[in-house]
């Protein structure tokens, strides 16, 4: 627990065997570290070093270890996708995504770096630059008259960050938003990290006016007794469940 805020902590660990992997110190700890990064990547607490993976893992390496220097560089860009109302056809907000403007690999998709982020610290300072330009991209469609709710995606991480609050209410009284033009998106499987947490953190973002929506909902194995406590705006039907819908009579009923 940091400042009160409780720290969820989790490990990858990476191995490499000398000689059968590398033949010295530095090479061998470099393999251990695409190993690790596999591990993490994967989902999986523990992995052995694979040359079938080697250089996967070393390009994401590559491309992570620059990611710092291409937030300072102003390289991660704020896309929208649009959200219509069945009803009207009209678009009646809009769900922010982060793309990368790499310089020399074009627009990296987000698969490609964002799990792993997500694994970090640096996932606070990318969901920064995320928040800010989401943000502006608001104010600047309420200025031309047009309101539109932005949802914003947030991590396990994002949560435990205890500078959360005061990042998006700086955001919003930069552009001259409300709360209420804001909705927060949350995973169920983040939420049941810390559930107890969670409830305390969702409730306070609502009593200041902000939506908050559980993401990927069904995936998480949450309880009716925590979805009662969890005072959301919406839920987001995982699409496992919902993809055959139009052609699964079961899934009608």
């Amino acid at each position: 627990e940091f400042d009160g805020v409780p720290i969820h902590v989790e490990a990858s660990i990476g191995m490499a065997h000398f000689p059968d992997h590398a033949k010295t110190a530095e090479e061998l700890l470099q393999k251990a570290s695409i190993a690790m990064h596999w591990a993490s990547s994967s989902k999986s607490s523990i992995s052995l070093y694979d040359a079938a993976n080697d250089r996967t893992s070393r390009d994401n390496l590559i491309l992570l270890g620059g990611l710092p220097e291409a937030i300072d560089r102003g390289e991660l860009q704020g896309w929208h996708q649009a959200r219509i109302a069945p009803a009207t056809g009209e678009v009646a907000g809009t769900e922010a995504l982060l793309r990368w403007k790499h310089p020399q690999r074009g627009i990296v998709p987000p698969g490609s770096f964002i799990p792993q982020v997500e694994e970090t610290t640096l996932i606070n300072s990318v969901t920064q630059v995320l928040v800010a330009a989401a943000f502006a991209d608001a104010g600047g469609w309420r200025a031309a008259g047009h309101r539109l709710r932005v949802s914003v995606n947030l991590s396990v991480r994002n949560l435990l960050d205890h500078m959360l609050l005061d990042i998006l209410e700086q955001n919003a009284r930069r552009q001259e938003l409300e709360a209420k033009d804001i909705e927060l998106e949350i995973t169920e499987s983040a939420v049941m990290v810390d559930p107890d947490y969670c409830i305390r953190l969702i409730s306070s973002l609502r009593d200041r006016g902000y939506g908050v929506s559980i993401d990927d909902f069904g995936t998480g194995h949450s309880s009716l007794a925590y979805l009662q406590k969890l005072r959301v705006s919406a839920l987001k039907i995982d699409q496992a469940f919902v993809k055959t819908l139009a052609s699964d009579a079961n899934n009608q009923k």
